[in-house]
C-alpha cells in the first residue's frame, strides 16, 4: 500500500484515477470505517469486497479523519484499509491526492486556511483552562491544534464556549470542535471535514465532473457533523455513534440521513443498500468477484479456477506451471485482502493487476498481475506474475 507523500502539486480533477466518477463515498475512519474491537475486521473486509466489486471501477473513495498523516499511516499499517483516492487528515485541514508516487498535499487548500489563522495563539489556550491539555506533537498540525479535555457534559460545553470567546477576543478566526467526549480541536474558521469536502466537490462541479450517483458521507462523532451539512449529500450515522452526533441528527431529521442499525463499516454497507447506491452487476464486477473469491479464500478456490496450462511467475522469479504453479504463499487461511484492483479488457479476455495483502501489523504483500479468460465452465486464470512488496512501498 502506498505509504509515502510526494512533493508534486495537487491533482486537477481531470487527473483523478476516475476522471468522471459515478459516485463518491467520504468516510471517517476510527469507529466509523474501522471497528477496533473486531480483531478479524469482518465488517471492514465486507466493505472492502463490496467497494472493489461494485464501486472501484467508477467511483471515488475519500477518507476523512481527525488523525494526522502520521497516525493515519499507523492505522493503515495495522488494519486492512483500502487505499483511498483522496485523503483528508487532521479534521479537514490537510488534503492529499493520490498519484503514482504516493500522495501529494493540496497546497491551494492549505493557502486558503492561512486567512485569519494564528497557530501560536491557539497553542497558548491550555494555559487558561485546567481542563485542556495539548495533545502529542504529531497532532499539533500547521492548521490544527488539538487538546484533550478532562470534563464532560455541561462542564465541557462551558469550557468550549469560553474557549471560543477567548480566541475571538484575541482576533482569531477560529473554529472549535468537540468530539468523542475527549477531544477539542481548534482550526481555522474555513477548515473542517465539511469545508474540505465542499472544496473537493466544488472542483468536480466546476469541471462538469460531479458524480451523477451522488455522495454519501459516514461518521460517528462531533467532528463529522460538518460532513452531514454539506449540501446535497446523503449521510450515514453508524449505530455506535457518540451522543453529540446522535443529538444533532435527531435535531436535524431528514430522509437524506440514515441512522444505521449496525456498527462501523457494516452500517456503511447498510446505508449503501438503503440509498440504492449499489449498482447492478456487470462483467467487470463479475471479474472482480472472481478475483476476490479465488485470491482471498482457500487454496482449493484458486486451484479449481485455473486452466490446465496455467503458468505463474512466482515471487522467487521462477516459472511454475499447472496446479504446481498455484502460489501457496499467496493463498492462505490467514486474514487476507486485495487492494488497487485494476481490470482491463483484451477482446473477450481480461488483464488485471492488484495488491495482495496478508495479515495485520507485520503484514506481507505482493503485486499481482494476471490474465483471466472466459470458458464454458466460467472464468479461469490463464497466468499470474507476482512480486513481493513491503507495507512501506
Amino acid at each position: 500500500m502506498g505509504g509515502s507523500q510526494s512533493a508534486c502539486a495537487e491533482l486537477h480533477p481531470s487527473q483523478l484515477r476516475i476522471p468522471e466518477p459515478r459516485f463518491v463515498l467520504a468516510s471517517d475512519l476510527d469507529f466509523t470505517m474501522v471497528e477496533h474491537s473486531d480483531e478479524k475486521h469482518s465488517s471492514l473486509l465486507a466493505f472492502n469486497n463490496t467497494w472493489i466489486s461494485k464501486f472501484r471501477n467508477d467511483s471515488l473513495l475519500i477518507f476523512s479523519t481527525g488523525r494526522s498523516p502520521t497516525l493515519y499511516w499507523e492505522l493503515q499499517a495495522a488494519v486492512p484499509l483500502l487505499t483511498p483516492d483522496i485523503l483528508v487528515c487532521s479534521v479537514g485541514t490537510e488534503i492529499m491526492h493520490r498519484n503514482d508516487d504516493g500522495f501529494s498535499p493540496d497546497k491551494e487548500w492549505a493557502a486558503k486556511l492561512d486567512d485569519g489563522w494564528n497557530r501560536s495563539v491557539a497553542m497558548e489556550m491550555d494555559k487558561y483552562f485546567d481542563a485542556l491539555t495539548l495533545q502529542k506533537e504529531s497532532e499539533l498540525r500547521p492548521h490544527k491544534v488539538s487538546f484533550n479535555i478532562s470534563v464532560t457534559g455541561d462542564e465541557a460545553e462551558e469550557v468550549i464556549s469560553d474557549l471560543r470567546n477567548r480566541l475571538s477576543r484575541r482576533g482569531m478566526k477560529a473554529k472549535v470542535i468537540y468530539s468523542g467526549g475527549a477531544d477539542v480541536d481548534v482550526l481555522p474558521e474555513g477548515a473542517g471535514k465539511g469545508k474540505a469536502l465542499e472544496y473537493l466537490l466544488e472542483k468536480l462541479r466546476t469541471s462538469n465532473q460531479f458524480p451523477p450517483g451522488g455522495v454519501q458521507v459516514n461518521g460517528d462523532s462531533g467532528n463529522d457533523i460538518e460532513l452531514f451539512q454539506v449540501p446535497g449529500v446523503k449521510g450515514c450515522m453508524v449505530a455506535n455513534a457518540h451522543p453529540e452526533l446522535v443529538e444533532w441528527v435527531d435535531e436535524n431529521k431528514t430522509d437524506e440521513i440514515f441512522k444505521a442499525t449496525k456498527n462501523c463499516a457494516a452500517g456503511i454497507l447498510e446505508a449503501l443498500h438503503h440509498f440504492g447506491s449499489i449498482p447492478e452487476p456487470d462483467k467487470l464486477s463479475e471479474v472482480a468477484d472472481f478475483v476476490l473469491k479465488t485470491c482471498c479464500g482457500s487454496p482449493s478456490d484458486l486451484e479449481s479456477a485455473i486452466l490446465d496450462d496455467f503458468a505463474c511467475i512466482g515471487a522467487d522469479g521462477k516459472i511454475h506451471k499447472g496446479k504446481a504453479g498455484v502460489p501457496k504463499l499467496y493463498v492462505s487461511e490467514e486474514l487476507s485482502w486485495i487492494d488497487d484492483l485494476a481490470i482491463g479488457r483484451v477482446g473477450e479476455n481480461f488483464d488485471l493487476s492488484f495488491q495482495s495483502w496478508r495479515g495485520c501489523g507485520n503484514r506481507t504483500g505482493m503485486y499481482v498481475s494476471g490474465f483471466i479468460v472466459p470458458t464454458e465452465g466460467g472464468l479461469r486464470w490463464k497466468s499470474m506474475h507476482m512480486t513481493s512488496i513491503s507495507v512501506n512501498e
